[in-house]
């Protein structure tokens, strides 16, 4: 397959299992496929490595023309291990579940393609945000989960390697290095990607991506849109800004949903970043949610059989699983069709009775609505 001889294909997963439980399905008419890839940047060496030039894992969610899908254990064994550990998951319980797509799938052709770049939270993976990437690429979008190694929880390479999240002492000059390292690999990714040859072996005409991020990943999704106009809008879910994030201005549309209460308790840097902007935001707050009801886990919640305890809530919020998916996938593709010239943006512009849940803060700046 040309895949193979194009990129270096992992297949890690484990085959034949029998009544998984499952992600939630995708919304859209499109059949998902998936490659999960080794991309090394030649250009530029590891801040936390420096003899190394930089390598990361993507996962890349796509339409496919295959009419049926495989679906595999979406959680690599090292991080799925670490994850059951870290949460107090039933040991195992994380490599039962699978995903909607099939690896290597045949890509559907799509004329124009539409891409969205995803920076995952600080000791998190890319992989904890594929119920709602597998949503989007169902609906024809190329959507582009970007691990960060020595950020990330745990990294996984074809050749079995492991990078773990760099252990140092929280200081301003290692939470700098990893935004650094975010915001250049959000642009490496988006330079390999840019024409889709990684995905369809031979370039194809593609808009400017879109880019999005959960926690620290929202903040590096601002500071990208900040530091380079390569991207049409970006949004950030639940994540405090930093570094030049707080006070910048992305100039283009920035969408921000989180829940009531601040991560860290008392940040103030979406007040500072909203004031910033010349262009067109937005803050959205998800009443019954907590950090994690914007990842996989919520999900995993109800697929695990866990119990609403008085500490799932503090993780993930009381609200329900199918609600807070539905919220996640929604409002980014409202977005998302609303930059791409797809849609009018009237749900992401203010309330909706369809959400009474989610409450919009005013605008910083009066500006045109984006159905306006």
């Amino acid at each position: 397959m040309f895949f193979q001889s194009l990129v270096s294909l992992w297949v890690i997963f484990l085959l034949g299992v029998e009544a998984n439980p499952q992600l939630p399905p995708p919304t859209g008419h499109q059949k998902i496929g998936v490659l999960h890839l080794e991309v090394v940047d030649h250009t530029r060496k590891d801040l936390f490595s420096p003899l190394d030039n930089r390598k990361l894992m993507i996962s890349i969610y796509y339409p496919t023309k295959e009419k049926t899908v495989d679906a595999q254990p979406y959680i690599t064994p090292v991080v799925a291990s670490l994850f059951e550990v870290q949460h107090s998951l039933p040991n195992g319980s994380l490599s039962t579940v699978i995903d909607n797509s099939k690896i290597a799938a045949r890509p559907l052709p799509i004329h124009n393609t539409r891409r969205l770049l995803f920076s995952h939270g600080g000791g998190q993976s890319r992989l904890i945000h594929t119920a709602l990437l597998e949503d989007l690429a169902s609906h024809g979008y190329v959507a582009v989960s970007i691990d960060h190694p020595y950020d990330a929880a745990a990294v996984e390479f074809p050749d079995g390697s492991v990078i773990y999240r760099d252990s140092s002492p929280f200081t301003t000059i290692l939470l700098d290095n990893w935004y650094r390292q975010r915001i250049d690999d959000i642009y490496f990714i988006d330079n390999i990607t840019s024409d889709l040859s990684i995905l369809y072996g031979h370039p194809r005409n593609t808009h400017p991506a879109a880019v999005a991020g959960h926690s620290f990943g929202g903040a590096a999704a601002a500071g990208a849109m900040i530091e380079s106009h390569r991207f049409v809008g970006g949004f950030n879910f639940d994540g405090a800004f930093w570094n030049n994030s707080i006070s910048g201005d992305a100039q283009r549309p920035f969408f921000i949903m989180g829940g009531p209460i601040r991560i860290p308790a008392g940040d103030t840097s979406w007040d500072s970043f909203r004031a910033a902007q010349t262009g067109w935001e937005r803050e959205a707050i998800v009443n019954g949610t907590q950090h994690f009801a914007f990842t996989d886990f919520v999900a995993l919640v109800d697929l695990l059989g866990l119990p609403r305890t008085p500490e799932i809530e503090a993780f993930v919020g009381t609200i329900g699983t199918s609600r807070a998916i539905e919220i996640q996938r929604v409002y980014l593709r409202s977005f998302v069709d609303w930059v791409f010239g797809r849609g009018n943006g009237g749900l992401i512009d203010g309330p909706s009775s369809e959400f009474p849940e989610i409450e919009f803060m005013p605008p910083e700046n009066e500006l045109n609505g984006a159905s306006g």
